[in-house]
């Protein structure tokens, strides 16, 4: 077992790039890897599908699931610069 034991915000970094893998599949890849774990490249970090029962809007939420994942760290950074322009403005006061 790992004697690494990572703090809850750490994650595989970004880029994270969402990838059609069929019409109701698909993946979000992190190209550049994770290096905590030794992974140069990693395809498939995440996989979301779409509905059997309704394949045309299942088509369109698999999409959009994959998007909204794939943004994730971007919207992590932007969260963090936002927080930290907070206590900045907070401190002039």
């Amino acid at each position: 077992m790992s004697e690494f034991t990572p703090a809850p915000w750490v994650f595989t970094p970004a880029p994270w790039v969402a990838r059609k893998i069929d019409g109701q599949e698909w993946a979000i890849d992190a190209p550049n890897g994770d290096p905590i774990i030794g992974h140069n490249q990693w395809n498939a970090l995440a996989v979301v599908y779409g509905s059997d029962d309704h394949p045309g809007e299942g088509r369109i939420v698999a999409e959009a699931n994959a998007r909204l994942i794939a943004a994730a760290p971007d919207m992590l950074a932007a969260l963090e610069d936002l927080i930290a322009l907070a206590e900045s403005a907070m401190r002039e006061t």
